[in-house]
């Protein structure tokens, strides 16, 4: 499945900065924001080449390349899975089950040969699906003395519930959160909305310095578990620089 181990935070819409009742859960707002400036340090990184050049793959279902719903761009991707329907609840809520579940993922590695606190990440995101569908970006770091190993590891995961996003938690927050930090999200359904994030202030919530990643390999990925077959998302304009 998607979902993977991280210590948590809650993100959810049209909210203000607060504690969650929940521990280890924050709750702020997510809104659109300016695209970042700077060099993309990934390779075609708006799908630009109208392919999956310099993208890999972990299984056989494959986003689209589309021309016809794109973000300031030629080109975007269409994330679209068969059903999965309650085996995704399982997975997401229980943690059962969640080898069977349809993922679609595409995945990118490069070299970090400099972090700082400007470095950050960005990514154009149009949801169109409802619960229990799911999309996560996961950026994980490896030390060049440990390359298989993940030093350092920032999750966004994206629902339509609060519920599910909690109940996941609980599964992520039971395992090793050290070097990890997650985050929850919500955004409006049916629309683009550009999510920019700083590398420093996310990185285990300011417990790792982004020099720290200097030398590593960043494995970037991007996958999208669907409840039902015309859940689908789309996704534009990847960055990181």
């Amino acid at each position: 499945m998607i979902l993977v181990v991280g210590a948590a935070a809650y993100v959810a819409a049209n909210s203000s900065i607060l504690t969650s009742s929940f521990p280890g859960v924050t709750t702020s707002e997510i809104t659109s924001v300016a695209a970042t400036g700077g060099v993309n340090l990934l390779s075609n990184g708006g799908f630009e080449t109208g392919n999956l050049q310099g993208w890999g793959s972990l299984n056989g279902l494959l986003p689209t390349v589309e021309q016809t719903n794109t973000y300031r761009s030629a080109y975007d991707l269409r994330f679209q899975t068969p059903a999965n329907g309650q085996n995704l609840v399982q997975c997401t809520d229980f943690s059962l089950g969640c080898g069977s579940i349809n993922v679609s993922t595409i995945y990118q590695k490069l070299v970090i040969t400099s972090a700082s606190r400007a470095t950050n990440f960005s990514i154009a995101i149009n949801p169109q699906f409802q619960y229990p569908a799911g999309l996560q970006i996961t950026l994980a770091f490896a030390l060049p003395a440990d390359p298989d190993a993940q030093n350092a590891t920032i999750y966004y995961v994206f629902y339509q519930s609060t519920q599910q996003c909690q109940a996941y938690s609980k599964i992520v927050l039971s395992g090793n959160s050290f070097h990890k930090t997650f985050f929850c999200l919500t955004i409006p359904q049916g629309q683009w909305s550009l999510m920019e994030r700083s590398l420093a202030q996310d990185l285990a919530s300011n417990i790792i310095s982004p020099a720290y990643l200097d030398g590593s390999t960043l494995t970037l990925s991007v996958s999208f578990a669907g409840g039902n077959s015309t859940d689908s998302a789309y996704v534009g304009s990847v960055f990181f620089g």
